[in-house]
């Protein structure tokens, strides 16, 4: 079984979240990841960063603690700029990115936002850096 190729949604966590005020984009330290098809992402079942397969993450934002920046919100667009995932090496395609709240520790990471349907999806990764940019036609990753 394979992940479907065109999937954008906030997590039901992170929506509950958003939805009752516990978090406020802005203030959230941010990262992602990028992920293969041995990820099947369940949006109301996954809700940390420990229930995707490790063997599923081809990479991580925060690898030198470079997390999101320039995160801003305007009518609800959440906003922010990753930093580029650098020298990369992947045996599958990599086929979406996953934001998530960063605490450092995988099982109380809570997962965001999960999209295969950005620009470049899917790709092979063959040792390059690879910059992941927001929905530029929308304004941002995803509006709350």
């Amino acid at each position: 079984m394979t992940a479907p190729t065109t999937l954008t949604f906030l997590y039901g966590n992170a929506s509950q979240q958003f939805a009752t005020k516990q978090w406020t984009w802005i203030a959230l330290r941010v990262s992602a990841l990028l992920v293969d098809s041995t990820y099947i992402p369940l949006i109301n079942k996954d809700k940390n960063v420990s229930d995707i397969p490790a063997g599923a993450i081809a990479a991580r934002s925060n690898v030198l603690g470079s997390y999101m920046e320039a995160q801003t919100s305007v009518n609800g667009l959440c906003y922010g700029l990753l930093p580029q995932f650098d020298g990369v090496t992947w045996p599958n395609p990599i086929i979406g990115i996953i934001l998530y709240v960063d605490t450092g520790v995988d099982s109380t990471s809570e997962l965001i936002y999960y999209s295969s349907a950005g620009a470049g999806f899917p790709f092979t990764a063959d040792g390059f850096n690879y910059y992941i940019a927001p929905d530029q036609a929308h304004g941002g990753w995803f509006q709350v």
